[in-house]
């Protein structure tokens, strides 16, 4: 293959991709089924900064909310930022360019498009603009994208130098590219180990109750999570934690309505989920 049809085609940045993305322990090997795959993670990392700048347009990064002030989910957020910047800092250090690529991608397709950037999206769009949970969300927002951007620049250089062209600085760092930039190191008061397994738990209800919500979608129950009420089931330490935290899980859930009920109905699971079409009409 000629790299400069592939680069013609897909772009320098994609080559790149792959390149880092090869084990170059063993033999490595290309053809343009394996460029487009490097092309579709391309994409979502591409996605992921897209969506943020388009959210932090308005965002004074001179005067970010402090972290007392972030809610749980942005807490955990960076929770999964610290240990992406150390993850890559390993890898890179030990030059397993590799294990870098999958972190980024775990991080910017599951972390973050399925789970954070998904959630938050409710309070970006219907809070005032200057409302401290919707600057709260823009502050982690962009505290991910700066820390993000450094990590890649050695990766996807191109995209880097174009994203960070399009962002708004700090005064401290005003810098006309991001490899004049510090890399950045993980920061202690984010390695919140409490938050983290907290919402470890959290995580696993919502992949146990999604599978539901297909179901109900594949059945015509429902069209989208959010004409769904479910019912989640269970008993002992787990109903007194999902009890307890009812709020964030239907907020996780992004339905419109949750109810959790202790004794589980389903005896051979831990949890038990009923999904049923919500009362009431659309906004």
């Amino acid at each position: 293959i000629d790299p400069m049809e592939l680069i013609n085609e897909f772009g320098a940045d994609i080559l790149r991709l792959w390149a880092l993305s090869s084990d170059y322990t063993s033999d490595v090997s290309i053809s343009k089924g394996i460029i487009k795959q490097v092309a579709e993670v391309y994409r979502k990392i591409r996605n992921t900064a897209r969506f943020i700048l388009g959210n932090i347009s308005d965002f004074d990064v001179n005067n970010p909310v402090s972290y007392e002030e972030l809610q749980e989910i942005d807490k955990w957020a960076l929770t999964k930022l610290n240990k992406l910047i150390e993850d890559c800092s390993n890898a890179y250090d030990g030059y397993d360019f590799k294990k870098a690529y999958q972190a980024i991608n775990q991080f910017c397709v599951v972390d973050m498009s399925n789970f954070y950037l998904d959630i938050i999206k409710d309070r970006l769009y219907t809070s005032k603009p200057d409302s401290l949970k919707r600057r709260a969300a823009q502050t982690t927002m962009y505290i991910i994208l700066d820390k993000l951007i450094k990590i890649l620049t050695p990766m996807i250089s191109f995209t880097a130098e174009e994203i960070w062209s399009a962002m708004n600085h700090t005064e401290k760092e005003n810098v006309e590219s991001p490899m004049l930039a510090d890399y950045p190191v993980p920061n202690d008061e984010w390695d919140n180990k409490e938050i983290a397994e907290k919402w470890e738990k959290i995580i696993k209800v919502k992949n146990i109750v999604a599978k539901d919500l297909e179901l109900a979608r594949a059945e015509k129950t429902i069209g989208n999570s959010l004409d769904a009420k479910v019912t989640i089931y269970a008993e002992g330490e787990e109903y007194k934690f999902l009890k307890e935290n009812e709020e964030l899980i239907k907020l996780v859930l992004i339905v419109s309505g949750l109810e959790i009920q202790e004794n589980n109905r389903k005896q051979e699971e831990k949890l038990g989920v009923k999904v049923e079409h919500a009362t009431g009409e659309k906004c």
